[in-house]
């Protein structure tokens, strides 16, 4: 269930890389306890699976700075990870697209933590290898679904 910020809270972000997708669920710590607020995975482009792991992170964080702005802008974000996305973002030796999406997060109050094991990471995670999982085989198939419903949905209902 997905929870709403309060205002001047601080949320924290947390990242998943995978070869084939980035997600982030941004959470806010209500008295011990982390609650979602958002959740957003990208699928990578051909070219985007070519980036090294630290450039689909910082990929990941500008693609949710830029959906989520309206959170940026009115929360301090806390960035949780176990990569020195910190230190590659602010190296003036990088490359040209690091140092373009470095300045684009530059007008956000980013601040970036060290990741232990919490919950929320482990949606992250779970969510990435999910969506990167390969389709069954023709001998496993999966039966398809069938989906049962009350009548209250439907052609006519609005």
């Amino acid at each position: 269930m997905l929870a709403a910020p309060r205002a001047g809270e601080i949320l924290s972000l947390y990242l998943g890389v995978s070869n084939a997708a980035v997600s982030v669920v941004l959470v806010n710590d209500d008295e011990g306890i982390q609650r979602s607020i958002f959740y957003v995975i990208h699928i990578l482009l051909d070219t985007e699976t070519r980036y090294p792991t630290l450039e689909k992170l910082a990929l990941a964080l500008l693609m949710v700075a830029q959906k989520l702005h309206p959170y940026f802008q009115s929360h301090s974000i806390q960035v949780v990870t176990d990569q020195p996305l910190l230190k590659i973002l602010h190296t003036p030796k990088v490359s040209e697209r690091l140092l373009k999406w470095s300045i684009k997060l530059g007008e956000f109050d980013v601040k970036y933590a060290p990741r232990m094991a919490i919950k929320a990471q482990e949606l992250t995670d779970f969510v990435v290898e999910l969506s990167t999982s390969e389709p069954p085989s023709s001998e496993n198939k999966v039966k398809p679904w069938s989906l049962h419903v009350d009548g209250a949905s439907g052609h006519q209902s609005q």
